[in-house]
């Protein structure tokens, strides 16, 4: 593989990985706020029962 190539791709796959990155820790961080907040309605909803 030409060294071009190898620059080429070390320098595209930051690019690439980085915002698919972002994406799943916003994910992931809205599933554990929507987890976390399911938990206190339910600890909630079995105090006042």
């Amino acid at each position: 593989m030409e060294w071009e190539m190898v620059v080429a791709i070390a320098v595209a796959t930051p690019v690439i990985l980085l915002p698919v990155a972002f994406v799943w820790y916003l994910n992931l961080a809205g599933l554990y706020a929507a987890v976390t907040e399911a938990r206190k309605a339910r600890k909630g909803a079995k105090a006042t029962a």
